[in-house]
């Protein structure tokens, strides 16, 4: 398992996650939430099968309101070269999602 906190809201991982999952074409077998006492989010699960079946865990856990603990689960025997890829995957899309829209340009 590969542990590690990045900058980013929870809904901003969560965003990335989704464009990773789609660019790495992974197929969502389960998603889940896990609320606090007073139903506040606390944390998100997603389970995920390769092309080849191979299953993937991400668990994502709101540290603050721009921290994210993430954990990345790929195989039953840790492959740490998936894992490491989805999580360069996740660290880039997320930077791409926090880039400033200069809105003062027109493109």
């Amino acid at each position: 398992m590969l542990t590690y906190v990045d900058q980013g809201s929870s809904e901003e991982m969560n965003q990335a996650i989704a464009i990773t999952i789609e660019q790495l074409a992974l197929t969502v077998k389960e998603t889940r939430d896990r609320l606090d006492e007073d139903g506040a989010w606390r944390r998100r699960w997603w389970s995920i099968r390769s092309d080849r079946g191979h299953l993937v865990t991400i668990e994502v856990q709101p540290l603050t309101e721009v921290m994210v603990q993430v954990k990345i689960n790929a195989g039953a025997f840790g492959n740490r070269a998936a894992a490491e890829l989805i999580a360069h995957r996740l660290k880039a899309e997320l930077d791409a999602l926090q880039i400033p829209v200069d809105e003062t340009t027109d493109e």
